[in-house]
């Protein structure tokens, strides 16, 4: 899970929709005897009107009073960047450390903004670097996923605990792993940030970074010693992930540091080089194969990452499957091998390369289907000339008798009977 979906988009849009809220009720409060000076407070806050402000506080405004969501003109002002109208608001005493219904302070919206100066000035007029909302967000932890070095740096110089953790267990340097911000990532990681700290779904920054395809972030952990083997709680590793993603630099770059190439997913024994040959990946199929890849590894039901390719029609990927030593003789739990798989789904470049690179055209399965009679029951008129330029045996039986013939007269394919007949066959 990102910290952005609970914390910069559903906190913010909460404090803008209950802001929208207050203007719509403040009416009826001014009509049950409430004052206008505190909304025309946050008003000049808001828009950094440095000299209403004063004029306000002049009249007896309370520097410290609150909107309906228990915001202060501290707060709005210093999420803005005002920084001429928090240094007056500092002056007046203003409570620095003041809290709204969520939590937020003034530090962590400046910081969450990334509003330097403001940051600078809230730290210097006391404001505690540690508090945290109702999330568990430090303005440290806000300040990272913005990607905000500068304040990253200046709160860690003022006691921010860079290993502090929100309500998901995840630390400001998973935040910026999420967000790729590698400065961000070398000033945490300077200061002291754990590497090796996981969250809640026992997700390393290595893993927030990987998982969200953030490649140079992901370089830099890995240079700075993150376990290339990480695995989160439901058992994905960096590789896995970078390999599904098609980051191919990421999955050298982790092969690189030791990441295991034929680590077999549970319960279903997917490889690495199976998921690339499905996603129909050839760049990655490849360094994983220059890794020492097993190119005829099995999954749970027999299938190969040639087999997964070819039913796919990944031609690219088979061809380099086939260079490396596939086998296309293997047949998965299912009785199919690569050649009749294509056959059947009409994958007719696939069945092209299949023939070229020796894979058996008459190899039969259990129930003495070939490739022909697979392009045949489904219809594959251009497969089923292929195969009979290539000599396929038109005489060939099932198990219960059946020609190639014989099961397209079944099938009313008037066009691959002609083909078949002008080849010779006969019932």
């Amino acid at each position: 899970m990102s910290i952005a979906l609970e914390e910069t988009v559903v906190g913010k849009a909460v404090r803008h929709d209950c802001l929208i809220l207050m203007l719509l009720l403040w009416p009826s409060s001014l009509a049950a005897g409430a004052s206008d000076l505190t909304e025309d407070l946050l008003q000049a806050a808001r828009q950094g009107k440095s000299d209403v402000l004063q004029a306000l506080l002049a009249k007896g405004a309370n520097v410290d009073a609150r909107n309906l969501v228990g915001e202060t003109a501290l707060m709005q002002t210093a999420e803005k960047g005002h920084a001429e109208v928090v240094e007056i608001l500092v002056d007046r005493r203003a409570q620095v450390d003041a809290k709204d219904k969520l939590g937020w302070t003034a530090l962590m919206r400046a910081a969450d903004e990334g509003h330097l100066k403001v940051v600078q000035q809230l730290i210097t007029a006391g404001a505690t670097a540690n508090l945290k909302n109702k999330h568990g967000m430090t303005a440290l932890i806000s300040a990272a996923y913005g990607g905000h070095a500068d304040c990253v740096q200046v709160l860690l110089s003022a006691g921010a605990e860079v290993n502090a953790r929100n309500n998901m267990e995840q630390s400001a340097l998973m935040a910026a792993a999420q967000r790729g911000h590698t400065a961000v990532l070398t000033a945490l990681l300077e200061g002291g940030a754990d590497l090796r700290a996981t969250d809640s779904d026992l997700m390393s920054a290595l893993l927030h970074a990987v998982f969200l395809g953030r490649d140079d972030a992901t370089r830099v952990l890995l240079e700075r010693g993150s376990n290339v083997l990480d695995q989160n709680l439901y058992g994905w590793s960096a590789l896995r992930r970078a390999v599904v993603l098609g980051h191919t630099g990421v999955v050298k770059a982790l092969l690189d540091k030791g990441a295991r190439v034929n680590e077999a997913s549970k319960p279903h024994g997917v490889t690495p080089l199976m998921l690339a040959a499905d996603n129909g990946d050839a760049p990655t199929a490849e360094a994983l194969l220059d890794s020492n890849a097993e190119v005829n590894a099995r999954d749970r039901n027999g299938s190969t990452a040639l087999i997964k390719a070819a039913s796919k029609g990944h031609v690219a990927v088979a061809e380099i499957l086939l260079a490396r030593g596939a086998d296309p003789s293997v047949e998965n739990e299912f009785n199919w091998d690569a050649l009749r798989l294509a056959a059947a789904k009409g994958q007719l470049e696939m069945v092209q390369v299949l023939l070229r690179h020796g894979a058996a055209i008459n190899q039969a399965s259990e129930r003495g289907m070939t490739a022909l009679m697979c392009a045949v029951e489904t219809g594959q008129t251009r497969i089923v000339q292929c195969l009979l330029d290539a000599n396929a045996d038109i005489t060939a039986k099932t198990r219960s008798g059946e020609t190639a013939l014989r099961i397209a007269r079944k099938k009313r394919f008037a066009k691959v009977v002609s083909q078949l007949t002008a080849a010779g066959a006969r019932e």
